[in-house]
């Protein structure tokens, strides 16, 4: 939901407008890089939510116990998701 027009957008599409009003103040804080990077991790690998359900539809309660203890908190790629370029189409 874009809260400026009130109607609904993709999200993909509210994120990359989110990042660019905020671009100047994560570049005046040094902080443009690490967002930029832990927004496209979420993008490319989806949400601890969205692994965990994946995890268990496939391989069950183990699936996940394993898929929590990995080193890596985003895992493997579960899933390919289209144009997720934080940078606006």
């Amino acid at each position: 939901m874009d809260p400026v027009s009130e109607r609904q957008v993709p999200a993909l599409a509210m994120v990359r407008a989110l990042l660019a009003h905020v671009h100047d103040a994560l570049d005046e804080f040094g902080d443009r890089e690490t967002v930029h990077r832990l927004v496209t991790r979420v993008l490319d690998h989806g949400t601890g939510a969205e692994r965990q359900r994946a995890a268990a539809a496939t391989g069950g309660l183990r699936a996940v116990c394993d898929l929590v203890t990995l080193p890596d908190p985003a895992g493997p790629p579960t899933h390919a998701r289209p144009d997720t370029s934080l940078e606006a189409s």
